[in-house]
């Protein structure tokens, strides 16, 4: 699997490029949506990690360019937020294929990351507080590994 990871916060890149990384998974970075896509234009990741807000272009934008163009609309998208001002609402209008609003748990986003990967049909859209009983112990499960 092969990640991107879009932020502005160069720590918080690096803290997911970790936790990603002990686990075998390819990573990449960008500091904008305009570095973002210029790197996608060369290289298709399995997945965007992406912040809602950032300098210039946001994560809401980038992602439905993403998903409105037919070349990038099976990248496995998921939107990261600290703001109050996101919604997830917005991210499901924008085509995000998950929404978890910071902070979060870096394994609970791997686990996300893995599941958008490995479903070539995609769950629809789901954030952590929605998952079943099975689904959390699933995340729990891959917490531990």
């Amino acid at each position: 699997m092969r990640i991107l990871l879009v932020d502005d916060d160069p720590g918080l890149r690096a803290l997911l490029r970790t936790t990603f990384e002990t686990v075998d998974i390819a990573v990449d970075e960008a500091e904008s949506a305009t570095a973002a896509k210029a790197f996608i234009r060369f290289e298709h990741p399995d997945v965007v990690v992406l912040d809602v807000r950032m300098p210039g272009v946001d994560g809401l934008s980038l992602c439905r360019q993403l998903k409105e163009d037919a070349h990038t609309r099976h990248i496995g998208v998921i939107l990261l937020t600290g703001s109050d001002d996101a919604k997830e609402r917005d991210a499901r209008e924008a085509g995000a294929d998950a929404y978890l609003r910071k902070p979060f748990r870096p394994l609970e986003l791997l686990a996300i990351a893995e599941r958008i990967a490995g479903d070539p049909l995609r769950l629809p859209f789901q954030t952590a507080k929605d998952a079943t009983p099975e689904q959390q112990l699933l995340l729990y499960a891959r917490d531990l590994r």
